[in-house]
């Protein structure tokens, strides 16, 4: 989760708004969920 804890400093260094953190953030929980639909179903 490097991408997370990426996305956690820029927000806390101003570099992102909240609401961009949380569209980041949910897109890789997306990606992570489809990612291990993919493998299961292999």
């Amino acid at each position: 989760m490097k991408e997370v804890r990426d996305l956690q400093q820029k927000y806390v260094e101003g570099q992102i708004n909240r609401r961009d953190f949380i569209k980041a953030v949910g897109a890789l929980g997306i990606a992570f969920f489809c990612r291990g639909k993919s493998v299961e179903s292999n």
